[in-house]
């Protein structure tokens, strides 16, 4: 049997998707903390700004699972799971950043996102 076709397989991958989707909100975490440090734009200063490189560091390793995961089913059923990104980010930014809110607007967009991931990741064949 096809280990990528099966119902474990397609469940490992989004599993693996959804770990991901951690890695990558977290990479966008650190990036904008990154972009908020002062006198970090010479080349020096980008290289050695820990936040920048700790973020591109779980880029990295989000676009290496996302690479495994791809394996692992079908397309069309795998890449919305990517969209619960824009769902961590949401959640934990004004945790983190003052300046980052929630609102009924968002929350409601995160909600029709979350709902569609459902409805995209359910399909069996």
């Amino acid at each position: 049997m096809n280990r990528t076709n099966s119902f474990p397989g397609r469940l490992v991958g989004i599993l693996l998707l959804i770990v991901c989707t951690l890695l990558n909100s977290t990479s966008q975490v650190f990036l904008k903390t990154a972009s908020n440090l002062e006198g970090h734009y010479s080349f020096l200063g980008l290289v050695s700004n820990p936040w920048l490189v700790g973020g591109l560091a779980f880029y990295a390793m989000s676009t290496l699972i996302l690479m495994r995961a791809l394996k692992m089913g079908d397309l069309s059923i795998l890449y919305p799971v990517l969209s619960l990104t824009y769902v961590w980010v949401y959640l934990s930014s004004p945790i983190i950043f003052r300046t980052d809110t929630y609102s009924l607007e968002k929350t409601i967009g995160v909600l029709t996102i979350v709902v569609g991931v459902l409805f995209l990741s359910s399909e069996t064949k």
